[in-house]
């Protein structure tokens, strides 16, 4: 898995350990950096350091750079690969409490469970799973992870409903658009936005730039519940929105994958659920 799905799985305590990785290859020792923080804390994304070096005939080892101090161990850049991102719409189903315990065999020694591991790895010759992603936020920081001057945003591509797109097209800047121009589909629009608390206690995403209907230049909007977002379990989300009306001015970047529509003379982008919304500061 990549750093961005270990953030997801721990921060779901799918993974309680960010040292309890290692290369697939050569075995050699990883922890994720950032893994225990909030997005909005982080200086720079989720990434691995290597806590000893590659093997040197280990082809992982071309996906490391020197580290920036003695005992820093090696940071990781992205690896290049044919390996495809996955968008799921809906997380797993939580497993059931209440189910007939089984009693678990006994445990395996660690080093067997990793040479099962390799084996099979190895079995597929060498090849990587999917990402797999249930939150745009691993999908923003992918996003970033391009280079957006090259042609790696079209090349790489996102799996949606079985459906390939280049990140290029599935990332839509809101940028003076004609409504009736952008894709017929959800997308993730994202932009520059001012953050208002409404007298409610319920907040507003109001995009800086506009897009227009008919010729009229209108900001599009995101409607946030607050009492959704406390039982979303993002209860962090309204720290940092509640942060960000304050200052009245358009210094939050906003992620939302929905499709835009027009409404009254406003233009809004509904929320499914909050995995499908970010807020980051990101320079642009």
């Amino acid at each position: 898995m990549d750093a961005e799905e270990a953030y997801d799985h721990y921060q779901h305590q799918r993974i309680r350990d960010k040292t309890a990785f290692e290369c697939p290859n050569c075995g050699a020792r990883v922890t994720t950096v950032n893994l225990g923080k909030l997005r909005q804390e982080m200086k720079r994304g989720v990434h691995y350091r290597l806590v000893e070096p590659h093997a040197p005939n280990c082809p992982y080892s071309a996906a490391s750079t020197a580290g920036a101090g003695e005992g820093k161990g090696e940071a990781s850049r992205p690896f290049k690969s044919e390996r495809v991102d996955v968008f799921h719409l809906e997380r797993p189903q939580a497993t059931p409490t209440q189910r007939k315990v089984k009693p678990k065999p006994e445990a395996e020694p660690a080093e067997k469970t990793k040479e099962k591991a390799v084996a099979v790895w190895r079995a597929k010759g060498g090849t990587e799973s999917p990402r797999n992603y249930y939150s745009i936020s691993g999908l923003v920081s992918r996003y970033f992870q391009l280079d957006l001057a090259s042609d790696e945003p079209d090349l790489q591509k996102i799996k949606l409903a079985n459906w390939p797109i280049a990140y290029r097209e599935f990332f839509c800047p809101v940028n003076e658009q004609p409504l009736d121009r952008l894709s017929g589909y959800p997308r993730i629009y994202w932009g520059k936005a001012f953050i208002n608390q409404l007298a409610n206690g319920d907040y507003q995403a109001r995009f800086a730039q506009h897009l227009l209907y008919r010729g009229e230049e209108i900001k599009p909007s995101v409607y946030l519940r607050a009492e959704k977002i406390e039982q979303s379990g993002k209860s962090h989300l309204l720290k940092k929105l509640k942060d960000y009306a304050k200052s009245h001015r358009p210094e939050a970047t906003v992620f939302v994958y929905s499709k835009p529509y027009y409404n009254k003379g406003y233009i809004n982008l509904n929320l499914a659920n909050f995995d499908f919304f970010d807020l980051r500061e990101v320079e642009e």
